[in-house]
């Protein structure tokens, strides 16, 4: 039982650390798609699951700093 316990602790610490990252790799994801998208080497016809995504994103940090400049 001890054991178990502890490799579930370490199974979620794992996670904890996974999910951490998650955030750059988002960033980064959407820092590519625009740069290959501004060469001509990608465009939102060809992923457009990925594009509404990350379309989405924009529109919610786009509020975030409007909500942000009129709290200033």
């Amino acid at each position: 039982r001890a054991a178990e316990a502890e490799a579930a602790k370490v199974k979620a610490a794992k996670r904890a650390a996974l999910a951490a990252t998650d955030a750059g790799v988002i960033r980064g994801v959407d820092d590519l798609f625009a740069a290959l998208s501004k060469k001509g080497l990608l465009s939102a016809a060809d992923v457009p699951e990925l594009a509404a995504k990350l379309d989405a994103r924009a529109a919610l940090r786009a509020q975030i700093t409007a909500a942000t400049a009129v709290e200033k």
